[in-house]
């Protein structure tokens, strides 16, 4: 992922009305403060945009947009 792209998602994260926690991203996988997760995937995407670590994070951010998106 690019830093541009990051920033995109950020972007698209920024007006989103966010749901109410708890909320489930994949099955077993529940967001409990879903402020602090925004802010901590997107912490690790600036970091280190490119590197195969921050991989999980954006796939992480877009799974939790497609569902909230789609509850809209």
């Amino acid at each position: 992922m690019t830093p541009e792209q990051v920033e995109d998602l950020a972007n698209r994260l920024h007006g989103l009305q966010l749901p109410e926690a708890p909320f489930e991203l994949y099955p077993g996988t529940t967001i409990i403060d879903i402020e602090r997760f925004i802010a901590t995937q997107l912490t690790a995407l600036r970091h280190a945009p490119e590197a195969r670590t921050s991989q999980p994070a954006a796939w992480r951010l877009e799974r939790f947009l497609e569902l909230v998106e789609a509850a809209q």
